[in-house]
């Protein structure tokens, strides 16, 4: 036989291999509407108890899929990131009780987003191994090139076999350095595993955390895409692109619920996304392992916050009823500044701010606990690092004291001092202001430690806008800070005295030189 006809035999039987994968494609997907429910859950930023008629805790998570699945509905639970952190309870043990609660609900996978990388890379991993589901995040490598997570995962349910692919944005790239991770593009990655994955699966859905609406689209404009599910959205919402690809959010802390149906049939793949709502939380029965699990975490939150972090000094702080309160400076202002600064050290962190109204009371000379600490923050407020311009800086100083004397959230600082003059020009009133010792360049680039919602406040939303890092809540990162001065002295006294029986104050005591100078 000639050369020729054996790459004309060889062409046929190639030919034919194709025309039966694809005959079979057709003949093994499901000769009738095969129906998937969906259930997913975002950004829940630790909130793991149910409220009546607002969130929707992990026991109405699990008894909405319960529900669901009691007519033989085959349903899959995911989570779209940012569920391990975000909140006092969830930082307590590093989101090991997240991960414990989450088991018992039965997740199936879950991406992860900026509060879960805030445990750093080697806790993660821990957390994933404690997982009874995949953590998805095909854009995130490490340093070798190797996967930092799972790709995607396939699951076959009723005969039908689902790909959920995973990619974040959550990771910044100076926490990635950190951890010596990469972060690659997320569309570009999506669309090279699913070359890997085609032909295996009836549906993709994609959980991403992108942080940008136009990645987002460009996610679900992919071929061969049905679903993506995101976190990042403030409200619950969901639309659907021209070609039928659903983009669905189930806002913040189970304030909803989402529920999509997915029927796939020879014809194709089609999705109806609705939202189970906060009103209809109560007829749900919760699940016993669910609660018991929820009884278990309580408790140990319980004895985490009975527990002494450490002593605190605090030196003429002034009553939590003051009239001045939310008008001057403060010690615990001065103390919780000094904390955000240390913990955004790692980054380079020049100064910090928070304001007064972030903080609700006050603590008093003496030993305190994670309880006492908890209380003087909402469980919203968490640490973040911007870049910021001396000249931004400058305004952004000015703009605080724009009602003063009326406004009461007066700017606690660390790392820096000002002069606020009130006799001088509007816009001109703040004067010798020093970064560290020297004077404040508009036109260097400073690292600021804030409060997220600071943050969003001044634009800077993202790392585009030139927020750089996420940390843990304002009361851990205060609770950490405590716990490390106390340690500190303690420390020193003992190895000024040789014996460790010196003074019994282990105290973190803040700084007596005036911060925030105010002329009348």
């Amino acid at each position: 036989m000639g050369k020729l006809n054996k790459h004309r035999l060889l062409i046929l039987f190639l030919l034919a291999v194709i025309v039966m994968a694809v005959i079979g494609h057709f003949i093994f997907r499901p000769d009738r509407n095969a129906t998937l429910r969906i259930i997913y859950t975002s950004d829940l930023q630790g909130q793991t108890a149910y409220t009546a008629g607002k969130y929707a805790g992990y026991e109405k998570i699990a008894a909405l899929a319960e529900k669901t699945s009691s007519d033989g509905s085959q349903v899959l639970l995911l989570d779209a990131g940012n569920c391990l952190g975000g909140s006092e309870a969830a930082e307590m043990d590093d989101g090991s009780s997240m991960i414990t609660l989450m088991n018992a609900v039965g997740y199936d996978a879950m991406v992860p987003g900026p509060m879960d990388f805030i445990y750093g890379a080697s806790i993660l991993s821990s957390l994933r191994a404690e997982a009874g589901f995949p953590f998805l995040a095909a854009n995130i490598k490490k340093s070798d090139g190797s996967n930092a997570f799972d790709d995607y995962k396939i699951l076959n349910i009723d005969g039908v076999r689902i790909g959920v692919v995973g990619v974040s944005m959550g990771l910044s790239q100076i926490q990635a350095s950190r951890d010596s991770l990469t972060v690659q593009d997320p569309v570009e990655t999506v669309k090279e595993v699913m070359n890997r994955i085609y032909g295996k699966t009836d549906a993709i859905i994609v959980l991403a955390y992108t942080g940008s609406k136009e990645i987002t689209e460009a996610l679900a404009g992919i071929d061969g895409v049905s679903m993506v599910i995101e976190s990042g959205a403030s409200e619950a919402c969901s639309t659907k692109t021209g070609d039928g690809t659903v983009i669905a959010s189930a806002g913040q802390k189970g304030s909803v619920i989402g529920i999509a149906s997915l029927d796939i049939s020879r014809d194709g793949v089609v999705i109806d996304n609705s939202f189970y709502k906060a009103a209809l939380y109560d007829s749900l029965t919760s699940t016993d392992r669910v609660v018991s699990a929820l009884e278990t975490a309580d408790g140990d939150k319980a004895d985490a916050e009975a527990m002494q972090v450490g002593s605190v000094y605090m030196k003429n702080e002034e009553p939590a009823d003051s009239e001045e309160t939310g008008k001057t400076e403060t010690a615990i202002g001065n103390l919780t500044a000094d904390a955000m600064l240390d913990a955004a050290s790692g980054d380079g962190a020049d100064i910090a701010w928070i304001r007064d109204g972030s903080i609700q009371g006050t603590l008093v000379t003496g030993s305190v606990t994670r309880g006492q600490i908890d209380a003087l923050f909402d469980d919203n407020i968490y640490l973040v690092a911007c870049k910021m311009t001396g000249g931004e800086i400058r305004s952004a100083l000015e703009d605080s004291f724009s009602n003063y004397p009326d406004a009461e959230d007066f700017l606690q600082v660390a790392g820096m001092s000002f002069t606020y003059d009130a006799s001088t020009e509007i816009g001109s009133h703040l004067s010798d202001i020093l970064v560290g010792d020297h004077t404040l360049d508009d036109a260097r680039t400073y690292i600021v430690a804030m409060t997220n919602s600071l943050a969003d406040e001044l634009g800077y939303t993202s790392e585009a806008s030139g927020r750089i890092s996420s940390y843990r809540t304002i009361a851990s990162v205060l609770c950490n800070y405590i716990q490390k001065q106390s340690l500190s002295n303690v420390q020193s006294q003992t190895t000024e005295t040789g014996d460790g029986e010196g003074e019994d104050e282990s105290v973190s005591e803040t700084e007596e030189t005036k911060r925030v100078n105010i002329v009348e």
